[in-house]
């Protein structure tokens, strides 16, 4: 039998984007067989994000909305995989530029290797040069100062089992999220699986990281230099991770 995941979407006025997203997605995990549940999180949204997942959730029972008040899209991850039920646990961007087959490539990946994460790699890119050459700059370094594996460190989907998400013990409340996953996966000396995807071109609504790019480069700098600091004692003693 196969275990079942739950996908934990986190979402910021991206009334465009809800019914599509999780449509597809849907249908995509039952045609696969897969047992689901599609964890809707909001961060504060202002339009009408909320209202639709609302009724997308009463018409069915495996679409869950977690709403918060405030913003941060690592606020919404975590708040989206503490609310989680199933076996493992995927997180998926919710602006539609995850092909919901690299979500099965990902999970028949963990079928076979049996790792506790499965992380992506996107071989093609539909967000644009600029975003394209800032990824490409965290990566670098991410793996200079952390000497983390593979190469996407930031990128979804990502799947996970549930005893390693509870041990993770997130913090960041930002788009650093990604990186805190992969950063305390070395440290924790946990297995993972890198899968080929492609990463689509955003079709609706209006990309946020792109209208606040200055702002959310600088916050992950400031994140990189504070996680740095923090992770040297990480692999001496345990402490708590970084305040935001």
């Amino acid at each position: 039998m196969r275990h079942s995941l739950s996908v934990v979407i986190g979402m910021y006025n991206e009334e465009e984007n809800v019914e599509p997203v999780t449509k597809e997605i849907g249908e995509a995990l039952s045609h696969a067989s897969i047992l689901y549940e599609i964890i809707c999180a909001s961060n504060g949204s202002t339009d009408r994000t909320e209202e639709i997942i609302k009724n997308l959730s009463a018409k069915d029972s495996r679409i869950k909305g977690v709403f918060l008040n405030e913003k941060g899209y690592g606020r919404a991850v975590i708040a989206g995989l503490a609310a989680a039920t199933n076996d493992w646990l995927s997180i998926v961007s919710g602006d539609g530029q995850v092909d919901p087959r690299d979500i099965i490539k990902a999970y028949e990946t963990m079928e076979r290797r049996d790792v506790d994460i499965v992380k992506p790699r996107r071989i093609h890119r539909g967000d644009g040069w600029h975003r394209t050459v800032l990824a490409g700059i965290y990566n670098i370094l991410l793996k200079l100062t952390f000497g983390l594996p593979g190469w996407d460190i930031d990128g979804p989907p990502k799947i996970m089992k549930r005893e390693f998400v509870q041990k993770l013990a997130l913090e960041s409340r930002d788009f650093f999220i990604d990186s805190e996953i992969m950063i305390k996966a070395k440290y924790m000396k946990s297995s993972v699986a890198e899968v080929e995807v492609d990463w689509r071109t955003r079709e609706r609504g209006t990309p946020h990281i792109g209208s606040a790019l200055f702002k959310t480069s600088l916050q992950y700098f400031k994140n990189l230099i504070r996680w740095r600091f923090y992770y040297r004692k990480l692999v001496t003693k345990k402490i708590p991770a970084p305040p935001n």
